[in-house]
């Protein structure tokens, strides 16, 4: 309760007020008095000492009448000023807007009870409270302006400090005057808009929104007189119509009727039905674009009089269907060729109805076995389906005649007029022939289809169980299907690898022309040749590549195909036959290989130094051009029986050479065996012992003559000692 204002808190037109009337009261009284008294007394008395003695008490009955009343007014002043003074405490406490006073010293003197629900305070925090501690200081100027003897306001977000609240306020101050006209302290106003600043933002959002739905709108927007100008446009309709902007639209159309109608009579209806009606929904009617180009809208609108009766302006939405109409007409024109297509469909169509087949086109007669279309209607449905697909068929059949949707594509096995099972795809929709309820089926023969998959399955299982790396590639040589033995050998996953380029196995090792030779050979029929390639941890190694390409029907190149062989063993082993190739070449030991036959197929540089043979000369021989001739014929086929037995022979043999000359060789012959371990040739490794065997027979010649001659020596001893 505001209790302590006074009545110097009241407003100075109220004080001033009581002390005028009174001020008048008394002067028109005593100047009255002053009038009539005399005139009585001077009436009524000659004598001089009653005149003093009536003059004595004409002026205490002057006083004590003034008196009483002054009183009377002062009484009914002080009166009138407490009613005043309730009224204000009454109209204060019963404010919605809060008010509080401070005094010069910014300590918060009185506050009224909406206050403190403005500032969710308590009072007894609010008396007393000094108002330069106010940590939102947003609101010390409009409060200082009051100290200083001015009106001041702010408006603005303000937090409170002693209460939780944070809300919008207006407030307003002004100065409070003591009975001198000196500013005493201030007086202020606050007003929550929290609600009228939230509903404005809110307002604020509206029409944000309803902008950006205006101009983000699929749907062309407008508002236009009734004599035809366009008052404003979104963007969809500028672009409707053609034109780059909503201001070129507005700018250039002055006459809709005549510029965007194609038809000026629809635009009368138009406006006729608005008028009559007040809106109108779905209007149809074909429009001009900026480039003479025409559209088909449909149009909802509405009249706007704005309290009027005149109207204002139209109101509406726009929306192009010119790919609706375009597709109803070529429905339309449609209906006429679906029939003509389902005759000449290469699917089998049909219709049955009630279990039995009412209509049949000629692919359908064909399919079945029939001569004619005509031989079919009338038969059950289920006399060419399958025993086995016969509930499923009474069920699909259900289905779509009950719940009026399609049936799926399912295969099923029909049995043509002549016994022949069949496999076929068959998917049925509702359908209304001669009007009644029916079902449409497209049948498809999948028999060569089906023999088809089973034998690409089993090339799928072919190409998966091989050991050589299958891959399939589309033309931009990414990966459509790798096997399971690329897998393994590269070390990449299927994921790696399907519809990534198949270059990431290419190793940076090969030519740099390698990769764009293979691609067009490839597609003009095949590649073959040996390339480097690199599995996922970044290790080369060789392959034996063939690819070759996949053609569609019509012989269009659709994929290529390559297949690879790991040949690093076989790379290896071939090193090897290199490097053991080398030690023969460069070996001073004769060395020959022959086939089973005898057929000599390679010698080495040493042979032909020791046998005076060329190469051309002896490749395609027999070891026969070497004979001695010291050995006999059955020596000879021991010699074969053992190595075609698969033995190996060794000893000294004498061989002769081109020019003729006999020589001794130490001969090692051993059989060449195949992965079977058959004898598939020979190779023979020879050391010419000529020189060395001749000295050893030097040498048993010297020794034999010495023991000879110590022989005879000692005989010649033997006898002189006899003698």
């Amino acid at each position: 309760m505001m209790s302590s204002i006074s009545s110097a808190q009241l407003p100075k037109s109220i004080r001033r007020n009581v002390a005028l009337r009174i001020c008048i009261v008394y002067a028109i009284i005593s100047a009255m008095w002053i009038l009539l008294s005399d005139k009585l007394v001077f009436s009524l008395v000659a004598e001089p000492g009653d005149m003093a003695l009536l003059s004595m008490v004409k002026g205490i009955v002057f006083v004590l009448a003034t008196s009483a009343i002054i009183y009377v007014l002062v009484s009914r002043g002080l009166r009138a000023v407490g009613q005043s003074e309730q009224r204000y405490r009454h109209v204060v406490q019963r404010s919605q807007i809060g008010i509080f006073h401070y005094d010069m010293e910014w300590n918060i003197t009185d506050c009224n009870t909406r206050l403190v629900e403005i500032l969710q305070s308590a009072r007894e925090r609010l008396i007393g409270f000094n108002l330069q501690n106010l940590q939102d200081r947003s609101i010390l100027p409009a409060l200082e302006k009051a100290i200083e003897g001015e009106e001041g306001a702010f408006e603005g977000f303000y937090s409170a400090t002693t209460g939780p609240a944070r809300l919008w306020i207006l407030l307003r101050t002004a100065p409070l005057f003591d009975e001198q006209e000196r500013v005493k302290g201030g007086v202020a106003i606050i007003e929550d808009i929290s609600e009228r600043k939230w509903a404005e933002q809110a307002l604020r959002n509206a029409e944000r929104q309803y902008r950006e739905i205006f101009e983000h709108a699929g749907e062309g927007i407008y508002q236009s007189t009734p004599d035809g100008r366009f008052i404003a446009a979104n963007p969809a309709l500028a672009q409707m119509l053609g034109y780059a902007s909503a201001d070129e639209l507005i700018g250039s159309i002055t006459d809709i009727e005549r510029q965007v109608y194609v038809n000026q009579e629809e635009r009368l209806l138009f406006r006729r039905s608005l008028e009559e009606h007040g809106s109108i929904k779905g209007f149809l009617s074909q429009l001009h674009r900026k480039d003479g180009t025409t559209i088909w809208v449909s149009e909802n609108a509405r009249v706007v009089r704005n309290g009027s009766p005149q109207i204002r302006y139209y109101e509406g939405a726009v929306q192009d269907i010119t790919e609706r109409k375009h597709a109803e007409e070529a429905l339309s024109e449609s209906e006429e060729r679906y029939r003509s297509l389902v005759e000449m469909s290469p699917d089998a169509i049909a219709v049955h109805s009630e279990g039995r087949l009412v209509y049949a086109n000629a692919a359908a007669a064909q399919l079945l076995g029939a001569g004619t279309p005509e031989e079919l209607v009338g038969k059950p449905i289920l006399s060419f389906v399958h025993p086995e697909y016969h509930e499923t068929v009474r069920q699909r059949v259900e289905s779509v005649g009950s719940e009026g949707v399609a049936a799926p594509l399912i295969e099923e096995k029909f049995i043509r007029l002549d016994g022949t099972v069949i496999d076929v795809e068959v998917v049925a929709i509702p359908f209304t022939f001669r009007g009644k309820p029916a079902v449409q089926v497209v049948i498809r023969d999948i028999t060569p289809r089906n023999q088809a998959e089973r034998e690409i399955r089993l090339l799928a299982q072919t190409v998966a169980s091989t050991k050589d790396c299958v891959s399939i590639t589309d033309l931009e040589d990414r990966t459509l299907f790798v096997n399971d033995a690329f897998v393994e050998t590269y070390g990449f996953t299927r994921e790696d690898l399907i519809g990534k380029p198949i270059s990431i196995i290419r190793s940076p090792a090969n030519a740099e022309e390698l990769a764009s030779q293979i691609r067009p050979a490839t597609l003009a029929g095949g590649w073959y040749g040996e390339v480097v390639n690199r599995r996922k941890d970044g290790s080369n190694f060789p392959v034996e590549l063939w690819t070759s390409v996949v053609r569609n029907e019509i012989d269009e190149p659709v994929a290529m195909v390559g297949v690879a062989r790991d040949i690093t063993e076989r790379k290896r082993a071939e090193g090897s036959m290199q490097k053991l190739l080398r030690a023969i070449e460069q070996s001073d030991e004769v060395i020959f290989m022959t086939e089973r036959d005898g057929t000599i197929t390679y010698i080495n540089p040493a042979f032909e130094k020791v046998y005076g043979f060329k190469r051309e000369e002896a490749i395609g021989k027999t070891p026969r051009i070497l004979k001695g001739g010291t050995l006999s014929e059955a020596v000879y086929r021991d010699f074969w029986a053992l190595l075609l037995a698969g033995k190996s022979v060794r000893g000294d043999i004498v061989n002769r050479t081109k020019p003729g000359k006999l020589i001794t060789v130490k001969s090692s012959i051993s059989p060449i065996h195949d992965g079977e371990g058959s004898v598939t040739g020979f190779i023979a490794v020879q050391d010419d012992i000529t020189d060395r065997k001749k000295a050893e027979e030097e040498r048993k010649t010297l020794e034999s003559q010495l023991f000879q001659a110590q022989k005879m020596e000692s005989i010649g001893t033997l006898a002189g000692g006899i003698a």
